[in-house]
């Protein structure tokens, strides 16, 4: 069996912003989190796939982290986890 669960002590070496409800790029990125949770909830994959990407772009805003090491963390994560 394959764990994708993150531990709690794991969470906590991160550097992860607070989110700040003044920043444009925090707004939409929620946005972007609500509507790939409804997306999924209603089976559209599709929809759901493209809200990821979309959520990739803006964490790399976000983050110190470029779209090419995202996409490599995020390979690296769909190689663990079942397809939905």
């Amino acid at each position: 069996m394959v764990q994708t669960q993150i531990a709690p002590h794991v969470i906590r070496n991160l550097y992860i912003p607070l989110f700040e409800p003044e920043n444009p790029v925090h707004i939409q990125l929620a946005e972007a989190c609500l509507i790939g949770h409804i997306a999924l909830a209603e089976g559209g994959e599709y929809k759901y796939d493209k809200q990821q990407r979309y959520i990739d772009q803006l964490i790399c805003k976000i983050l110190p982290i470029s779209e090419s090491e995202l996409l490599a963390l995020r390979d690296s994560v769909s190689a663990l986890k079942p397809s939905l």
